[in-house]
Parts: structure tokens; sequence; C-alpha cells
């Protein structure tokens, strides 16, 4: 608090995003109280930005200051930004979803006999010193369950969060509920869950092929104790 009083934040033709870092207890096997932050932004320019998510990933800052700059002559960044805030486009939105035609930077999953559509998976890796110093070995994909409302912003309702430990070849899923009354709980669950819905299938397949330090033996070793329910056992709510 004491820190942002320092900023003038009606600077005028100004675009301020203000990031948060993650706590400072962070396990080996990411949890969700572990890499879920805040940002505050606010834009001050004659077309200012109005997120129509309130959960947006890390990686948004980049393709959206692109967007933002005029940089991205190409476009390649645009749809990865945050999309401006329109009831129709949020409308619009949910309709591309049902008839499998959105364009939401996504993971597209299908295997022939069901009715393929994209998801968007929200990437992370970490690492603690102790594990690996100076190479990523926890990877994290998550997916939000969202409900849209009438005025045009897209909300959260829980964050389903799969992850993969490197050195000790585990992989874990957890449950975020965003209305909880106590914002530090998350439910641990069965990473075996995730190959029964689209969504969980999509975490499976953004953590097996998106992260190229991942070791694909211990990866395999790790699935494999994850369906016989050997991965981080399922402990019900938690307080993080």
């Amino acid at each position: 608090e004491e820190w942002l009083r320092l900023w003038d934040f009606s600077e005028p033709d100004a675009l301020f995003w203000v990031f948060s870092d993650h706590g400072y207890q962070v396990g080996s096997v990411i949890e969700p109280k572990d890499c879920l932050t805040w940002v505050l932004m606010r834009d001050n320019t004659s077309s200012p930005l109005v997120p129509k998510r309130r959960v947006i990933s890390s990686l948004d800052f980049y393709a959206t200051v692109l967007s933002k700059a005029g940089c991205d002559k190409a476009a390649w960044s645009a749809s990865d930004s945050i999309p401006i805030n329109a009831e129709q486009d949020c409308i619009q939105e949910r309709a591309q979803r049902q008839e499998g035609t959105s364009k939401t930077p996504a993971v597209t999953i299908g295997d022939g006999h069901e009715d393929a559509r994209s998801i968007r998976v929200l990437l992370g890796e970490d690492s603690r010193v102790k594990d690996s110093p100076q190479t990523a070995c926890t990877a994290v994909a998550s997916v939000l369950e969202t409900a849209c409302w009438s005025q045009g912003i897209e909300e959260p309702v829980a964050l389903v969060m799969g992850v993969y430990h490197e050195p000790s070849a585990t992989v874990a899923a957890y449950r975020y509920e965003f209305y909880h009354a106590n914002p530090y709980v998350f439910s641990t669950i069965p990473f075996s869950v995730l190959d029964d819905s689209r969504e969980g299938r999509a975490i499976i397949q953004a953590l097996a092929e998106r992260f190229s330090w991942k070791n694909e033996a211990m990866w395999k070793e790790a699935r494999e104790r994850g369906r016989g329910g050997e991965g981080k056992e399922p402990e019900g709510e938690r307080d993080g």
C-alpha cells in the first residue's frame, strides 16, 4: 500500500499494470495458493482497455501491450490479449463455444468421436532452488470454469489445475472456487478425474505437449502413478 502511494495513477495518457508475485511459501508440487496472484490495471489513454475477463494469465501482459501499442502489425498476439468489454462479444463467445467455432486461445482437443472445440488453457512453470536451481521442473496447466454475466464480463466460478513435478515424478490436480468464503481454501482431486472431462483432457494434453524440458520417461511414470491413484492424495478442502 505504501509503495502504491508513490505512483500517480491519474497521470493522463498512461497505462498502468501492477502485478503481484506469488507468496513466499511455495511448495515443490505447486498448489493454487502458489501461483494465483493479482494484477491492477488502469488505462488513462483516449481508448482505454476495459477487460472482459476477471481472471487472466500473466502471459496476457505481453500480447495486450503489443496490441495496445499498435506494434503487432500482423495481429499475432491480438487473440491472446485481454478483450475489450462488450456484452455482445461475450454473448457471441458463448455461442461460438457451443458451436465449436470459438477463436479463444486454446489447446484444441478431440479424438474424432466427440465435438472438438477450443479451450483456453493457462500455462505456468516454476522450480524451487532445492529441486532445480537453474531450470524449470514443475509444469502447471489450468482451465477456468466460467459463467458470463449480463454486463458482458466473463466471471470465473472455479479454476481446475493440473501439475507435473518432474524430480518426484508426481502429478496433482486441484479445484479452486473463486467465491468461497475462505479465499485460501482449495480442494485436492484425483489426477485421474481429469480424464473424465474435455477440459481435464485439455489440461493433460497441455502438460504433455507444451513444456520442452519435460523428460518423457518421468512424465510417463507420473501419468501411470496418477492413473493408479498414486499422485498427490486427495485431501478435501484445504486452507492453503
